[in-house]
């Protein structure tokens, strides 16, 4: 093999092991098997009352009409359940692969802290073929069904894990974005 081969094969594992390594991030739950991102949070001397009013001003300023999404709003439970949406993509080989990443969100607040889950989420492709699949369909079951989902070899095809990744990153991103609003005093606090 020459020297300009090894060096591409090379480059191309290098390049592949963000890729491969943020694959393996996805979290699924022991008991259902079924990806959920879940997290119980601890903020030190903040009520019930407020963590509530953090997390609905959270879905009001993420969503464009949180009216929409909600699908449970009680305050007294501190209870808030969600559906949302984002549009994504990613490149697959030469062309950029457009999608609806769609989730269920629920946030539960007592006092000092919160737990957020993320469950049901699924990838609804934008393109001509048209690929309807929750991340539970790639992650856990292999997308049975889809004979042309894996290769030979066992590992799936870059388009699914196009799905996975970038669903992650914007789960994460999401995520990142609610903890520093119920982290964060009220600006009513003046």
């Amino acid at each position: 093999m020459g020297i300009h081969k090894m060096k591409r094969i090379l480059l191309v594992i290098i390049l592949m092991l963000p890729i491969i390594a943020h694959a393996q991030t996805v979290p699924i739950d022991s008991a259902t098997n079924k990806v959920l991102y879940t997290e119980v949070i601890k903020v030190d001397g903040v009520l019930k009352d407020e963590l509530y009013t953090r997390a609905r001003e959270w879905f009001a300023k993420t969503f464009r009409s949180a009216q929409s999404v909600l699908q449970m709003d009680d305050k007294d439970a501190g209870k808030i359940i969600g559906k949302g949406a984002a549009s994504s993509s990613f490149k697959y080989m030469i062309a950029s692969i457009d999608f609806l990443l769609k989730y269920t969100i629920s946030i539960a607040v007592k006092d000092g802290r919160y737990r957020y889950e993320i469950t049901d989420i699924s990838v609804h492709d934008q393109s001509s073929l048209g690929y309807h699949l929750t991340l539970d369909d790639i992650v856990v079951k292999g997308a049975s069904g889809l004979e042309k989902t894996k290769k030979a070899n066992g590992e799936y095809r870059s388009r699914f894990k196009g799905y996975v990744i970038q669903s992650d990153i914007l789960i994460n991103e999401l995520l990142a974005d609610l903890k520093k609003t119920m982290y964060s005093k009220s600006k009513d606090d003046f």
